[in-house]
This record gives structure tokens, sequence and C-alpha cells, in this order.
């Protein structure tokens, strides 16, 4: 009670602050000054949407908390809202037109959104207790963590929280983006690509669903595949669509995730470019292996086994000539052709063996229809980033807003309560993060939130809803790898794309480490427990799911054990200890 008065007593004395106080830099202003007379709220976390009333606020250029600039997120003569950017303790909010600065307000950071003196923390207002169920390494420099999320006052249902978390220096770690069959027509679930991509020099032992599919196109067209665009070894498998500068601004845009050698990640705008040249006929490419529009041209590859385009276009059937191909780091390359066919009003063209086609919209007809059999066409496709657009990449996926930048919370949010999927990044890009909540699902704000309470200053939004899966290999339902419950079963959704961490490691089945599937168990007087170990080679990754001749001990006062099973009889907390190999490892226990 004492804690909850002295808090109560501060924020008074702030409040009493944000009325009067000014600058003396202030004590020469002009009536031109903005004036600022109230804050939507005066306490808070880095990334809250803060309303800032007053009178000529429209001029306003910049606002400040503390020494640190917000992000002007719309502005009129009355208001200004702004996100509030890194801070800590108490600071005053200030607002300039590049001339005059305004008199002062009062904001005071909640440090973090852990309630001191307690095991809470507050997420988007919601009060939570938070359960470390399980985490253990499953892989080279990789974490899996699953959490319980119990919120204290409302009655809803815990978040279950699941996190991939990686040291991307570790030098047997990369990161790979699959299709769905290698086939932007088909679907496929996240554990079968992990088996059908991995082999003797790469597992893919890791991983979630990435991008959602592409939707909204006309019936006609019925992929299905990468919404914001692909590429995997700096092969184009589907191009991004147009960046739209308003949009970028406001951060709606779909953004994308890319990967330096592939090992570092980074969050940025993809940047599509194209052309195709013969002769003197030189025209622009609109994409790759994309709907074809009204006035487009467009480049289908063996990615797209036949254009599923309708008839009211032409099409350009170009063989590659000795030597070129369009596969691994053909990105940015020119490709040299030439065509062999050339065919008008056409429906779902088949890829020649050997080749690509060119598909241009029936608005279009003069440009492909300017080429003839056997003349040489030249292509080049490639997808830059936009704010670092000379740093290398290997691979890129796409995704559905960036939902935290520089640890501030986007004002973007998706309210709606379902699965989310999301991929983070630490400050200094050493730590990459794949995180998904399902059991009764959030919003993207408090999705952000949580990422970044573990560590991640720039995250994006992923695919959701029954595609967000979570893969461990040899772990999880029936070691299947499926660790989540999608949809709350125990089958996961075939969909369009995965992005895993991918291991080098040797080949190694010997057992150096164990660890116990949950770390902390809650459960009730009468309900019992079957513990599950798994074995780990010196990698950590995961070569026994079911692991035997674990000897297991403690919580006497709250329970009985009898071989892995745990059965509760007393409300309590208490420690169980297992040991394998000289090593031990400890599961909380509580009774309820």
């Amino acid at each position: 009670m004492k804690r909850v008065i002295f808090l109560f007593t501060t924020i008074l004395l702030f409040t009493a602050c944000n009325e009067k106080r000014i600058d003396d830099d202030m004590l020469t202003g002009s009536a031109m000054a903005p004036q600022i007379s109230s804050l939507s709220k005066i306490s808070g976390v880095t990334g809250d949407t803060v309303v800032i009333s007053g009178q000529g606020l429209s001029q306003a250029s910049s606002v400040i908390f503390g020494s640190n600039g917000a992000k002007i997120i719309s502005q009129t003569d009355q208001a200004i809202t702004v996100l509030s950017p890194s801070g800590t303790g108490s600071v005053f909010v200030k607002a300039f037109n590049n001339i005059y600065g305004s008199n002062e307000l009062a904001f005071t950071y909640i440090s973090s959104p852990r309630l001191a003196g307690t095991s809470l923390v507050n997420i988007q207002g919601r009060i939570f207790s938070i359960d470390t169920t399980a985490m253990y390494p499953v892989g080279p420099g990789t974490t899996y963590m699953q959490l319980t999320f119990n919120d204290t006052i409302a009655s809803q249902p815990p978040l279950n929280v699941y996190f991939l978390v990686y040291d991307v220096n570790n030098p047997y770690l990369t990161f790979k983006p699959v299709l769905a069959n290698d086939n932007i027509l088909s679907k496929e679930t996240v554990p079968a690509m992990a088996v059908r991509k991995s082999t003797g020099t790469a597992t893919y032992f890791a991983g979630t669903n990435a991008d959602m599919p592409a939707t909204g196109y006309p019936a006609h067209w019925n992929t299905l595949g990468p919404n914001q665009g692909l590429v995997i070894d700096r092969q184009i498998i589907s191009s991004p669509t147009p960046l739209k500068t308003t949009a970028q601004a406001n951060t709606v845009i779909d953004a994308h995730i890319f990967f330096e050698n592939s090992k570092k990640p980074f969050i940025d705008y993809a940047l599509f470019s194209g052309w195709a040249k013969s002769g003197a006929l030189f025209f622009p490419l609109d994409g790759v292996n994309r709907y074809r529009d009204a006035y487009q041209t467009n480049l289908i590859t063996s990615s797209m086994p036949h254009t599923n385009q309708n008839n009211g276009g032409v099409d350009a059937y170009i063989d590659f000539l000795n030597g070129n191909s369009y596969g691994p780091n053909s990105m940015g390359q020119d490709i040299n052709t030439k065509v062999t066919r050339l065919a008008t009003q056409v429906t779902n063209s088949v890829l020649p063996a050997n080749g690509m086609i060119l598909t241009g919209h029936v608005y279009n007809f003069t440009v492909l229809t300017s080429l003839k059999v056997n003349d040489n066409v030249t292509v080049n496709v490639d997808v830059r980033p936009q704010r670092n657009y000379n740093r290398p990449f290997d691979q890129m996926i796409g995704g559905r807003h960036t939902i935290l930048r520089d640890g501030i919370i986007s004002d973007t949010n998706w309210v709606g309560n379902m699965a989310r999927t999301a991929m983070g990044v630490s400050q200094d890009g050493n730590t990459a993060y794949m995180c998904v909540v399902d059991a009764g699902g959030t919003d993207t704000k408090t999705l952000a939130q949580i990422m970044q309470l573990y560590g991640s200053q720039f995250a994006l939004n992923l695919g959701g809803g029954n595609e967000s899966t979570v893969y461990v290999k040899g772990g999880g339902f029936n070691n299947t790898g499926l660790m989540n419950r999608p949809n709350g079963a125990t089958t996961p959704t075939a969909l369009v794309e995965g992005i895993f961490g991918v291991s080098s490691a040797p080949a190694d089945a010997n057992i150096s480490n164990f660890t116990p599937t949950l770390s902390k168990i809650r459960m009730h007087v009468g309900e019992s427990t079957d513990f599950v170990f798994y074995g780990l080679n010196q990698y950590g990754l995961v070569v026994n799911s079911a692991l035997s001749g674990v000897a297991i001990s403690g919580a006497a006062n709250i329970g009985s054990l009898s071989g892995y099973t745990f059965t509760a009889s007393t409300k309590g907390a208490a420690d169980i200890t297992a040991t394998y190999g000289g090593k031990s490892s400890v599961i909380k226990g509580v009774v309820e």
C-alpha cells in the first residue's frame, strides 16, 4: 500500500508542475511560440501514444521528451499525436516550431513494464504474471523459451508465448527462408518444410511461419504465394510490391527482413527494379512471379510452373542462352535469353523447360509483340533495401508492418485478438528473435511489447492466425517438431513460406547434455504430469526425444513421484531435481 501511495503522490506532484512550469528560455517568448496545455497521459513507457493538446501546434516541427525527439504521428493546431521516445525517470515535454519553444509539461517514464517489488509486468495496460515453463538449447547458439502470461486482473485466458532466440554470430548458424514445395502455387506445413529441406550438411532445426499469402486478387489468380516478396540465395522468388511514401511515413506499409551473409538480420523496405532489352527495344519489368495488372509486364520463372494469368495478354517464351540461368546469385545480373515463341490471348502458359516467360497485359501488346522469334533478350531483375541500399544480403522475407523500431512500439496496431508471429532483432544486430503468441491471441502492440521485454529493439509482424507455427527438430507434439498448438490443434496448417535457423554443425548423435521439456509446472491437487527429457548433442540439437535413465527426486512436500510421473497432493511450491550423466536440472513445481 505504501508503494502505491508514493507513486500516486509522485504523479500528483508532476501534475502540479505541469500546470505552471515555464523555462527561462521562454521568458523572452513570443505569441508565435506554440503553447501546450495538457498531455493525454503523464506517465507511461517507451513507445506509448501521447496526445499533446494546446494552441499553435500545427507549425510545430519537433517534440522532445527530455533530450530525445519524439516521432510525430499527426498534428493539428490544437493537438499533436506522438510516440514517446526512449527515456527514464521524469522528463519535460516541449514542442518547437523551428524558432520558438513552447512551455513544458512533465512526463514520467515507467522505467520497466515490470512492476517494482513484484513479479508482475504491465503489457499495454494488462497486468500479467509470467511463468517460464520451458527454456533449453535447441541448436547452435539457439534457445527455445515457452512462457505463460497470466492475466491477474481480467478474466481472460492466458497468453502462450514461444520464443526462438538466436546468437547470429554462432559459426554453425545461418538463416534460410523456405517456399512451400519450392512452388508459389503450393502450400506446405512448417515441419514438412524443415524435413524436406534438411540435408547431411544443412539441418533446418528451428523456425516459424513467415510471410502471409497474397490475397485480394481476381478469381482467376488463385496463387497464394508470399504477399510481400521472397529472396532465397540471391534469387528473387517473388518481387515485393511497390513502396508508397505516404504509407512508409505512417509505418503501415509492409516491410521486410533481410539477412546479410544469411546471418545478420535487419529490417528495411524492399525496392524492386527490373528491365528487359532486345536491340533498340527497352522496357521495364514490373514484377517477378506476381499477378500481372493493367499496363504491366512481368517475368515468370520456374518457381511458378505456369503463368496463372487470364487471357487478356501476350506471352513471350524465352530460353536461356549457353551458360545463362535464373537461379541462386542471379539477382541483379544480366541473363541472356532467346525468344522461342510468342502467344497472344493465352491462359496459364506452361513454363519452358529451359527458360522463362515475359507476360504482358493486353495494354502492353505493342511491347512484347515487337519481339520476334530468335530475337536475343537480356533480362535483369534486382531487389535492394531502401535505407541500406548498398548493404549486401542473401535472403529476404516480407511481413505486415514494422511493429517495433529503435525500441519504440509502432502506433499501427492490429487490434483483433488472434495468434501472431513476428521476427525481431536486438539493437546491436547480434541476437535474432522469432516469437509466436497463441492461446487466445493478442494485438500487435502487445506482441511488440512482449518482444521488447525480452530484448528485441526492432520487430516485424509476420503471418498469423492458424498459420502461426513454432518448429523445433525432434521436439514438440509426438516429436513432430510442432511446439505450439495452431488454432488449438495438434496439426500444423499448410502455408506458403517459413523461416528457419539452419545448422551446418557436423553430424553428432552423442548425448552431451539433457533437458526437461518443462522448467516450471502449475497444477491443482490430484492432477498428474508426465515429465519428458531430451538428449542434446554438443551443438544443442535434440538427438533423443525420449531420454531414459534420468533420476528424479524432490517435492515430497507437495506430491509424489512414480517414474517420470508427478502427482500433486498438497498446495505449495517445491523444486524437482532431474539428474543425468552427472548433470542436474531443476523443475519448479507449484500446486494451487
